[in-house]
């Protein structure tokens, strides 16, 4: 064993012949005009398209939806309250549902030139938001904050409509004072029917892929897109966007509150930059872009309060195995939708049978559930989990608001094979048992199931590709074990920095192998083996990303399912070895010769 001495870090200088002089980039222009919608600009139930042209600028990975609109309150207290007294029963009741805008959002589709992308920003939004952490979170949304309990309540501290002064920090709240533009007006004087206005203007990250709201710290910009165009649906504001507390609401004694919603407009910001002419442009850069797909839905099923039910997937098939599986039954929607926060029904029991194995998990305790559902990406407190009681010694108890139930596909026992994207079918049949804890009936619970599948986005030439990750049987039999590592340089070697989860990151599952010595060996070993060849052929669009990345000139184990096919770069003539001089490492998206990829993973 070797001898090492210890020296206290305090004495690690920095040497003056190491240092050096950096200086910020510059930009030719720059770009933060709002783009404005080519359609439904105006909106509040239909399509909204935007369209522009991209082609000689770099686009930020991470715009943002503006939307303004106003909801309309009439009738609302008594003739001789005052329009201040109106303002004072408003306090802490009103606000946000969590993430208005894109739980406002349809079928979404981004086309970059040739390429569509189609998201269901609505649908997955607390599929996507239950399993990232409060920071990214906050940088997505103002009103990030999402209800632990099933109705609001002014009570608990952590009740999400209260305002900005009475939380630390706002992101804890979704009400008005915290993160976004508001106004809050009444018309009418003592003896008159009131009439309030809450208007407001929320700016959120566009939850839809290829865009970079997984990672909004580290997006790497996108190079000129030929053709950009982004058509969705926007619908349901009352229900998805506003968000009440009408536990003091007094009518008026002309008849019940109205409430409706006008003056609606959209416009959507991407800062568009010209980079200084230093800077030098990305070979063949690639993003994280991973999707989720439904794979099915149970039967709907009416639970009456505090009864239990049972809600049975039937048998689900995918090609190829997914690296998660979510299951989430979501609070049908309830009669009076404005004043409730988003909920699940509670799961008591999960019950698996994956890859035609024996079924798994019924047996488990629910803190046993919940330490699984933690580790494959949850970040909910046990308490939502399980809708326990915020407070037992309650008449009328404020419980839990429930949350889905993420899988790793290695959670349950399968064949030696099932792994993230290895190419083989794997059946799927889910039994999930639930309890109604709300003091009303759910009618129209439907337990729903989601398949998380990596992909990436790649840019060559001027044109946009995406593909998947997607191991053949034999290839992930015979690959070498390689050990996982998150240095910084490998994460930057591999064009963006991967983030601490990784439910979302494909590229910890892709990248680490690929840009280690030993997968390159192995690509280039197993790559034109029978049965493996239409994965790693020469052709491929692996081809062209594993020679990025110093494999050899001949593939990778990845499968083409959309865009045009990058080339892979034809190799270069052997030159003269130059004399040593200063170099610079270009980080996050310059190409790289092997060699230089090879010293930088091992510096």
């Amino acid at each position: 064993m070797k001898a090492s001495v210890i020296v206290p870090k305090s004495f690690h200088y920095t040497e003056f012949k190491d240092a050096s002089v950096g200086s910020d980039l510059s930009y030719s222009a720059i770009n933060r005009d709002p783009i404005l919608p080519e359609s439904g600009g105006n909106t509040q139930n239909g399509t909204v398209t935007f369209s522009e042209d991209l082609s000689t600028v770099y686009v930020d990975a991470t715009p943002r939806w503006v939307t303004s609109a106003t909801l309309k309150m009439t009738n609302f207290g008594l003739n001789a309250t005052t329009a201040q007294e109106v303002l004072e029963l408003l306090s802490g009741q009103i606000g946000l549902k969590p993430f208005p805008v894109n739980r406002c959002l349809g079928t979404t589709t981004v086309q970059f030139g040739q390429m569509k992308f189609v998201a269901e920003p609505g649908e997955h939004v607390d599929l996507i938001t239950e399993s990232l952490d409060a920071d990214t979170l906050a940088m997505i949304s103002p009103a990030s904050a999402i209800s632990t309990y099933y109705k609001y309540d002014a009570e608990n501290i952590n009740d999400t409509l209260r305002p900005g002064g009475d939380v630390t920090p706002g992101a804890t709240s979704s009400g008005i004072g915290t993160g976004y533009e508001y106004t809050l007006t009444v018309d009418g004087g003592a003896g008159a029917n009131k009439t309030v206005y809450f208007t407001v203007n929320i700016s959120e990250m566009l939850m839809a892929r290829p865009f970079q709201f997984l990672t909004p710290k580290e997006a790497n910009p996108f190079p000129g897109i030929n053709k950009f165009r982004i058509a969705t649906r926007f619908s349901g504001m009352l229900e998805n966007f506003f968000a009440l507390n009408k536990t003091n609401f007094v009518a008026n004694e002309a008849g019940a509150i109205g409430y409706s919603v006008e003056n609606v407009s959209h416009s959507l910001y991407m800062e568009r930059t010209v980079p200084s002419i230093l800077m030098p442009p990305p070979s063949m850069p690639m993003w994280n872009s991973p999707t989720i797909e439904n794979i099915g839905q149970s039967a709907a099923l009416t639970l009456a309060p505090g009864a239990d039910g049972i809600l049975t997937l039937p048998q689900a098939k995918m090609t190829y195995n997914p690296t998660r599986i979510i299951l989430d039954v979501k609070r049908p929607a309830t009669a009076d939708p404005i004043s409730a926060p988003p909920a699940h029904m509670p799961m008591t029991r999960v019950d698996i049978r994956q890859d035609s194995k024996a079924p798994e998990m019924s047996s488990l305790p629910l803190q046993t559930l919940y330490e699984i559902n933690t580790k494959a990406g949850y970040n909910g407190r046990f308490a939502k989990f399980a809708s326990l009681p915020a407070d037992a010694s309650s008449a009328t108890p404020n419980v839990g608001s429930g949350a889905p139930f993420y899988q790793d596909i290695n959670a349950v026992p399968s064949e030696q094979l099932v792994m993230p994207n290895v190419d083989r079918p794997l059946p799927y049949i889910a039994t999930t048992y639930v309890r109604n804890p709300y003091d009303t009936a759910a009618t129209g619970c439907i337990l729903k199931a989601y398949a998380v599948f990596d992909a990436f986005v790649v840019f060559q030439d001027g044109v946009y590709a995406e593909f998947r990750p997607k191991i053949s049987p034999e290839a992930a039999a015979g690959a070498k074990i390689v050990f996982d590592d998150d240095d910084a340089e490998l994460n930057s070697v591999r064009g963006g920095f991967l983030g601490s989860r990784t439910i979302w990151n494909g590229f910890k599952r892709l990248g680490s192998w690929l840009t280690s010595p030993v997968g390159r060996a192995a690509i280039k070993h197993v790559r034109h083996l029978p049965g493996v060849d239409k994965y790693a052929g020469t052709g491929t669009i692996a081809g062209s990303v594993a020679d990025y990345f110093g494999a050899g000139g001949k593939g990778g184990s990845l499968l083409n399912v959309g865009g045009a096919k990058p080339k892979a770069k034809p190799k270069a003539k052997p030159k003269a070895k130059p004399k040593a001089k200063a170099t610079t490492k270009k980080r996050g998206g310059a190409k790289m010769t092997p060699s230089h990829l090879e010293a930088i993973l091992h510096a």
